[in-house]
């Protein structure tokens, strides 16, 4: 995967880990394609213990099918506006 999303804020280690937010409340827009590609690429390049990469990634874009999974755990309720 390839991505022309460039970084404009550096963030030290540290600095992205304090800064680190949760968000629930969504826009109501799609987030662009080269976006998912980048947060994939950086998904796919973390490291993982002997360097197994055991990583797999689904990404869902349709609101129904968000709007099921949401229903799937007491957690997952904020899935139901995510898309």
């Amino acid at each position: 995967m390839s991505s022309n999303v460039k970084a404009t804020n550096r963030l030290s280690v540290r600095e992205a880990i304090r800064a680190k937010r949760a968000v629930r409340n969504y826009q109501d827009a799609p987030v662009p394609a080269n976006i998912v590609e980048a947060i994939l690429d950086a998904g796919r390049r973390a490291q993982s213990s002997k360097n197994d990469q055991p990583w797999t990634f689904v990404v869902v874009r349709e609101r129904a099918q968000l709007q099921r999974l949401s229903r799937a755990g007491s957690y997952a309720a904020h899935m139901a506006t995510s898309a």
